[in-house]
């Protein structure tokens, strides 16, 4: 349209039937990649000026050490596994994984002994310029955190994993972040440079593009981690599991389990072993499930009108005309055997009772 207009689209991503479309990719997705892609690849960036290597081999030295020194359940990061850290364990669809390794916490501490071995090396195991890989957890725990805040709140040490509002720190940061992003370049072995970090800079753009937009049109803040794809693969998730072995529901089958998830409100939104993080959905009908629990009193809620009365249905009066088939005959026999046995072991009637009892029976009209 703009260009069969002689005109430029000025809006960042694009439009469709006027309405701007910002694309982004998932925040957890994006830094899995930057950890895989790590694992063979050193990474050049730079940070406050400065020029920097990080090699996942660095990684592994720290990990090692940690575990080396440890000697009574006094390890530094004790969240750290094999399958953190080792290619050959390594569990590339983790992303809860992935964050743990671009921590604050590994950042910190990895940064500070590569340091330490700079002047005097008293550390043995780990190399000195492992300083600008714990730079690099560092950094990409600020990004991660700026891009996937889920609380109003400010965090004790997480200044960046809240609400983004007008006068919040994420501003600041997201502009020094796009340079050191724009500066960031894989090299494999062959000391090739791999651009692999354009998705990062996309996002970060369009984050800083929609958070604008919202706060303009009235919005007090916005959190990020709802725009994170994990809440719609929860829902997935439970597509699945409702069809059980049925992975590949048909559109008719998608609409069925729909619907029943609806009612159902969604019980188990969160599969086990899923490799995306829990959205806190307490389900798609909320209103649905406080009037169903909710003890509001009869009278507030039903308000009948003068005019309405209640409708009175007439039931006729049908007698069922007695039988005296074979199966009637056979059932007073079976009931009346019954009644003697347990008359005569409980209460050890005398015949003439007995006899009686099967008179009894014998006068019913079934």
């Amino acid at each position: 349209m703009y260009k069969n207009n002689g005109q430029d689209y000025t809006g960042f991503g694009f439009e469709i039937g006027g309405h701007d479309i910002i694309p982004l990719y998932d925040v957890p997705h994006l830094l899995k990649n930057l950890r895989n892609n790590l694992v063979s690849k050193d990474l050049n960036f730079e940070y406050d000026g400065k020029n920097h290597t990080a090699s996942w081999k660095h990684t592994i030295q720290f990990y090692e050490l940690d575990k080396r020194q440890s000697t009574e359940g006094d390890r530094l990061t004790l969240k750290l596994t094999d399958c953190h850290v080792y290619p050959a364990t390594l569990k590339k669809m983790k992303g809860a994984n992935a964050a743990q390794v671009f921590s604050q916490r590994v950042g910190a501490i990895m940064k500070r002994f590569a340091e330490m071995n700079k002047e005097i090396p008293i550390i043995i195991g780990l190399d000195a310029s492992a300083q600008s890989t714990g730079q690099l957890c560092l950094f990409m725990d600020k990004l991660f955190d700026s891009a996937n805040g889920n609380s109003i709140k400010l965090e004790l040490g997480k200044n960046l994993r809240c609400a983004v509002t007008r006068n919040s720190s994420h501003w600041d940061f997201w502009q020094k972040a796009l340079i050191t992003l724009n500066s960031m370049k894989y090299i494999n072995t062959n000391k090739a440079i791999v651009p692999s970090i354009t998705n990062w800079i996309k996002t970060v753009k369009g984050i800083m593009h929609i958070c604008k937009r919202l706060l303009d049109c009235g919005f007090a803040f916005v959190l990020l981690q709802n725009f994170n794809q994990d809440p719609i693969e929860n829902f997935f998730g439970s597509i699945r599991s409702h069809g059980v072995r049925n992975i590949k529901p048909t559109p008719a089958m998608f609409i069925s389990s729909f619907k029943a998830l609806l009612i159902n409100n969604f019980t188990s939104n969160h599969s086990v072993g899923s490799n995306c993080e829990n959205d806190d959905c307490d389900g798609a009908l909320d209103n649905l499930k406080n009037f169903l629990i909710d003890e509001i009193p009869l009278e507030e809620t039903i308000i009948q009108s003068p005019t309405e009365s209640m409708i009175e249905i007439e039931i006729p009066n049908v007698k069922i005309p007695s039988s005296n088939s074979q199966v009637n005959s056979g059932s007073r026999a079976y009931v009346a055997g019954w009644l003697t046995r347990m008359n005569y072991k409980k209460k050890q009637k005398t015949t003439n009772t007995v006899a009686e009892i099967i008179n009894l029976v014998q006068s019913w009209d079934v």
